[in-house]
């Protein structure tokens, strides 16, 4: 057997080291909670901007791409909130589908509004009529509802 003669002072020490372990711990799980929260709410906010962002895109270029460039935008959103990784290896499609299973049936049914308007701009080349445009808007800001609330309603 071994005999471990500890001191008085021996004893302070690992305590003291014990506690400041514990304290050390608990701040880095405050700090990493801190910053995933955020992540999240910034996360948040770029979502509730896409009819926004939109709006500009209408301004200085050509319907078809700003089209394009939201619709672009919108599922890379939603793939990072989602945690979908590799996604540039992903049609449109595939990603869309992917998406639809996991947001709800109403999210969903926009999503693929939006699609179904940005497919034909994208791969056919068609040029988006006003209809189209404001079609594509209402869906985004629907899906914009239907995910976030609150914070479409606060930027109001």
């Amino acid at each position: 057997m071994i005999e471990v003669n500890l001191t008085t002072e021996t004893i302070f020490w690992i305590t003291l080291n014990a506690i400041l372990l514990v304290i050390f711990v608990t701040l880095l799980v405050r700090f990493l909670r801190k910053i995933r929260g955020r992540r999240i709410v910034e996360d948040e906010l770029a979502i509730s901007s896409w009819s926004h962002k939109f709006d500009i895109l209408l301004r200085g270029m050509d319907d078809g791409e700003a089209v394009k460039q939201t619709f672009r935008m919108v599922l890379e959103d939603l793939a990072l909130l989602n945690g979908l990784n590799s996604i540039k290896s992903l049609t449109s499609r595939e990603l869309v589908v992917k998406l639809s299973s996991r947001l709800p049936q109403s999210a969903r049914a926009s999503l693929i509004k939006l699609y179904r308007i940005y497919e034909p701009i994208r791969f056919g080349g068609a040029k988006p009529d006003e209809g189209k445009v404001r079609e594509f808007r209402e869906a985004l800001e629907k899906l914009e509802l239907l995910l976030h609330p609150r914070l479409v309603r606060d930027r109001w």
